[in-house]
């Protein structure tokens, strides 16, 4: 028997060992760097829970030699593909004696890890490794540097330069210095040069494999210094207040205008780039003002407007009329009130009295709901209204009294305290028609139980049981009708009273706050979202669920990304008839969700709850969701166009640039070719990692898998039939950016 069980033992410990590796090749990333071919380099592990892991890319076929030497402690040795599996090592050295690994590999990309071996009693350890490898020894050829165009104080050159694996950089030199080490870059400009000077320019372009060729010598001479003052300064009052003129702002010079001195009464008081008005704020009303403005082009040439003058308004001493406050709606424990006055400059804020105290002064909006206050009680509010010049008018005094407790309004929170371990509470709500509801008990500070029963008496939902600070939940499919919700203690040894908080929210007309788009726990009460329209949205408990709903008039593709969390959330897609599609996706904070589905037309609905919330009382996240059908798109940025649906057409020969807002933002572009022959997509100018990929009509993958970092090109080259093709940008490897730029370009057949 202990035999069978040691050799149980012994294939788990393999299983999981090759599990181990096989996870670990799966996130696989160099932090020691690429290793260059026969080169060995020093390597030193600071503690025997350290992995050091290396990089190295081979463009031929061919034998691979590995080996760890001058090793002062035990060392494990490891060899992966590109794609996380495991191709060799796994064995064992002690110290001073070496490893070798020594395979036949295809050209690609392989990782190398080295990892400690039996320490005992030893804190770090160093090694040698050197890596072998078939190798390009050709140089880049046709290295070209040209003048494309010259300003008074910079030089822009054309670089190009062919080699079979590519170009990796170029070295600028200016009057045989080094200047500049760039990527494969089509230009590159060089700055801060001095007028009518000449210089001598040449660059050497390094493959991959770090060969270098040089170009030949191109001289540049900077254009003269330009000592011409702009023309035509013109300045001109656009609009005025009483503590505030608006002026317009116009200057010609063939250099351009760089930016504008803006003086009052002489003195300066703003510098501004090329705008084309500014608003000086903060003056006396009924007072006359003198403006004169500088123009500056880029080589700090000058000139002069004529004056200007303008006298602001007159100081508003009108009070605001119409001041008027009304009862929208009431619970238990709030009052929400309408409020509205006129005032010819418009309403800067209200302030809002209860029983003749100031409880809140806001800002000019249409209610304000007045919480924390006790049942079937009677408070007298009123407000004052308040124009921007501080001319405030008050209301008559509006009597409102809450509900008595028992009653349930969907979608609002009631607050209660129970008074002994024997004490109970039931709370009732009516729903017009069927749908789901929502009920959530939280905020406990003692154990509680919570019971639904429909009107006839019978439980529908319950027996469940909750400790201190605990919450719970009841959601369930009812019909139209009257409900009952039970709220009993639940083991409470030694207490005497404990409060809690308790929502129900269920089909029927419900209040909407348009700015936190509560209550939406339900699909009746779940808010439309706009195809490619962002919502950034708060959930008030980790029982708080958001419904999200949206209607898609054909057949595509839906892409919808949760980001900017700040707690743990998941995300789940169902039809409209509850089915789910897609979901069980889980994220910690920080970290993004991304559903990408084909879906039919028709209404879907999408739902976040929090995930593996500890100590988290409540937390924010943004929401996009784009899918087939009528959309808003946004000329500047072209956005939405995460989908073929939504894509963007882009004209052959022409350059776009556009922007990532997240690290899960992806963009799609299409264009038609209606010959056969080539086509060329460049991505460049990037800020941020990205990855392109080409597809057809058919939605078949043609090319892609093609990552660059910052700054660097990628470039897509096929000959296509005529038909319609998409190509697809999404960003890579993004660490600590949030949005980044980019520029693309597709010549293809016309």
């Amino acid at each position: 028997m202990k035999f069978k069980l040691s050799i149980v033992m012994v294939c788990l410990l393999a299983f999981l060992s090759f599990f181990n590796h096989t996870t670990y090749a799966q996130s696989i990333s160099a932090n020691k760097g690429n290793l260059s071919s026969g080169i060995a380099v020093q390597g030193k592990l600071l503690s025997s829970k350290a992995t050091d892991t290396y990089k190295f890319t081979t463009n031929k076929d061919g034998e691979v030699y590995i080996s760890l030497d001058q090793t002062t402690a035990g060392f494990s040795l490891y060899l992966y593909n590109e794609g996380g599996k495991s191709l060799g090592g796994g064995s064992h050295s002690s110290r001073g004696k070496n490893n070798v690994i020594k395979k036949n590999l295809a050209k690609g990309t392989y990782y190398i890890k080295v990892t400690p071996y039996s320490w005992n009693g030893i804190s770090n350890a160093s090694y040698r490794l050197k890596a072998t490898y078939p190798s390009d020894t050709t140089k880049p050829d046709s290295v070209k540097v040209t003048v494309k165009s010259k300003t008074t104080n910079s030089v822009t050159l054309n670089l190009s330069a062919h080699d079979a694996s590519g170009i990796k950089q170029y070295e600028i030199y200016r009057n045989n210095k080094l200047v500049k080490t760039v990527g494969n870059v089509k230009e590159y400009t060089d700055a801060n040069l001095q007028p009518n000077t000449t210089y001598t320019y040449k660059i050497k372009a390094f493959d991959p494999f770090n060969n270098a060729a040089e170009s030949g010598t191109v001289s540049a001479k900077t254009l003269p210094k330009d000592t011409t003052k702009p023309d035509s300064v013109k300045v001109a009052v656009k609009s005025k207040t009483t503590n505030s003129l608006t002026l317009s702002l116009s200057s010609h010079d063939a250099s351009g205008i760089k930016q504008y001195e803006i003086y009052r009464n002489n003195k300066l008081v703003k510098t501004v780039g090329n705008v084309k008005e500014y608003t000086d704020t903060n003056l006396q009303p009924n007072t006359t003002y003198t403006y004169k403005i500088k123009a500056f082009d880029p080589s700090n040439n000058a000139a002069e407007s004529g004056n200007v003058s303008a006298k602001t308004l007159p100081k508003d001493t009108t009070n605001p009329d119409s001041v008027k406050v009304t009862v929208k709606s009431k619970t238990t424990n709030s009052v929400t009130l309408n409020l509205s006055a006129h005032d010819a400059s418009g309403i800067k804020q209200y302030e809002i009295y209860r029983n003749n105290k100031l409880v809140k002064t806001v800002g000019n909006v249409k209610e304000y709901t007045d919480t924390n206050l006790q049942p079937n009680t009677t408070y007298t509010y009123k407000i004052k209204a308040f124009d921007p010049s501080n001319n405030a008018t008050e209301s008559s005094a509006l009597n409102v009294k809450t509900n008595p407790k028992g009653g349930l309004q969907s979608g609002v929170f009631v607050e209660a305290k129970m008074a002994s371990g024997s004490a109970g509470d039931t709370y009732t709500f009516t729903t017009n028609k069927d749908g789901e509801v929502y009920i959530t008990l939280d905020q406990t500070t003692a154990g509680y139980s919570m019971y639904l029963y429909d009107q006839q008496g019978n439980e529908i939902s319950g027996d469940y049981y909750s400790t201190r600070g605990s919450k719970i939940v009841l959601y369930e499919d009812i019909q139209k009708g009257t409900y009952y919700i039970k709220v009993a203690p639940y083991g409470w040894g030694g207490i005497s009273s404990a409060t809690y908080r308790i929502k129900a929210t269920y089909a029927g007309a419900i209040s909407r706050n348009p700015s936190t788009f509560e209550p939406n726990e339900t699909n009746e009460t779940s808010m439309s979202v706009n195809s490619g329209q962002i919502y950034t949205s708060t959930s008030e408990s980790n029982i708080d669920q958001d419904a999200y709903q949206f209607t898609t008039n054909k057949d595509g593709e839906v892409y919808i990304t949760l980001d900017q969390t700040t707690a743990g959330y998941s995300m789940y897609l169902y039809n409209q008839y509850g089915e789910e599609i897609d979901g069980d996706y889980y994220s910690s904070k920080g970290n993004k969700i991304v559903i990408n589905e084909s879906i039919q037309k028709g209404t879907y609905y999408v739902k976040i709850k929090p995930y593996g919330w500890s100590g988290t009382t409540s937390a924010t996240y943004r929401l996009k969701a784009t899918y087939p059908g009528t959309i808003k798109r946004d000329g500047a940025t072209f956005e939405p166009n995460e989908t073929i649906e939504t894509a963007m057409n882009v004209v052959s020969g022409q350059t776009y640039s556009s922007s990532a807002y997240s690290s899960i933002d992806r963009d799609v572009y299409q264009f038609t070719t209606k010959k056969d022959g080539n086509a060329k997509i460049v991505l460049d100018n990037t800020t941020g990692g990205y990855s392109m990929y080409l597809y057809d009509q058919y939605n078949q993958q043609i090319d892609g898998d093609y990552y660059s970092s910052a700054g660097n090109i990628i470039e897509l080259n096929e000959n296509l039939s005529q038909g319609t093709y998409y190509v697809k940008v999404t960003p890579y490897g993004w660490s600590g950016i949030s949005s980044a730029t980019y520029r693309i370009k597709a010549t293809y057949m016309k």
